[in-house]
């Protein structure tokens, strides 16, 4: 069983894993502006996780067509 709320993962993610929790941003506007970014990244990555979309095979198919 999951012991932990989706929220919480998402507040984890957030705070550690994108490090805002250690930037040194000070005022409610710029943390404000710097958690709307940091949230939207997460969603990124659940979308490149799910299309199955990845960068290394985009670079080698991209060096392959310019050899």
């Amino acid at each position: 069983m999951k012991s932990r709320t989706a929220s919480e993962r998402v507040n984890k993610r957030i705070l550690n894993d994108y490090g805002l929790e250690y930037s040194h941003t000070r005022g409610k506007k710029r943390l404000s502006w710097w958690s709307l970014i940091h949230s939207v990244n997460v969603h990124l990555d659940a979308r490149l996780k799910v299309s199955g979309f990845n960068f290394i095979s985009l670079i080698e198919e991209s060096m392959c067509k310019a050899a």
